[in-house]
């Protein structure tokens, strides 16, 4: 039997050589491919990782000034020289001051807004309205004037008590029936605008009313919250 040429042996064995490399070159390239997967994936979970981060942060700030800002609330209102109580005869009753004592006066209303914050509240705006209307409201109050230039400016550090007082003419013996037959209600609107400490605007609104469910007219003199027209931010 005779040898193979020469030529033959080195080409076999190069084509031996050639496939090797082949399967090396093919698995070095699923390496390399795996590997840049796999930086890929780290690459992205860092990047996740850093947004849980800052995410978490901003969550940690926003809770933190929730905490620490301003509140501006309402915090009570009372009305006098509104309306005569109906008494029976020979029962006493306690004055508080909602009974008409001047009829050639105008009902009085004393509005108190508070910080209730744990920071300053910074110019500080409370725009105030009244009306005589319908009781439920068919329609919404008359919209607050807030380019009232003679509004007063101020700073409410926390706990600090602010009281505004509001004037309205008196009923005429038609509001004071309708008053008295439950139709109708005094309202007492009104609208704080200010900064808190972290440089943001807030507002709060807030709508109140004297009705005849609210208490004994003439009687109690106090306001109790409608039930639209409350917010804050």
């Amino acid at each position: 039997m005779e040898n193979p040429p020469v030529e033959s042996l080195i080409l076999f064995f190069t084509l031996l050589v050639l496939i090797a490399q082949a399967i090396i070159f093919g698995r070095q390239a699923v390496f390399i491919r795996k590997t840049f997967e796999k930086m890929g994936e780290i690459e992205e979970r860092a990047v996740t990782s850093d947004d849980k981060i800052r995410k978490h942060e901003e969550a940690t700030r926003d809770f933190s000034q929730q905490e620490l800002r301003a509140y501006v609330v309402c915090q009570m209102a009372s009305v006098f020289n509104i309306v005569n109580p109906i008494i029976e005869p020979g029962v006493d009753f306690k004055a508080s001051g909602a009974e008409v004592k001047y009829p050639n006066g105008t009902i009085f209303v004393p509005i108190q807004i508070v910080n209730a914050g744990k920071t300053p509240a910074f110019d500080v705006k409370h725009y105030t309205r009244t009306e005589f209307r319908e009781y439920p409201l068919l329609a919404p109050l008359t919209p607050i004037d807030v380019t009232d230039e003679n509004v007063s400016v101020s700073i409410m550090g926390p706990g600090i008590i602010n009281t505004k007082n509001v004037f309205h003419a008196l009923l005429t013996p038609d509001q004071t029936e309708s008053l008295r037959n439950a139709s109708s209600a005094f309202y007492v609107y009104g609208l704080a605008i200010y900064l808190d400490a972290f440089k943001k605007e807030r507002r709060t609104r807030y709508t109140m009313m004297y009705h005849a469910y609210g208490g004994i007219l003439g009687i109690n003199n106090g306001l109790s919250m409608y039930r639209d027209g409350n917010e804050a931010t």
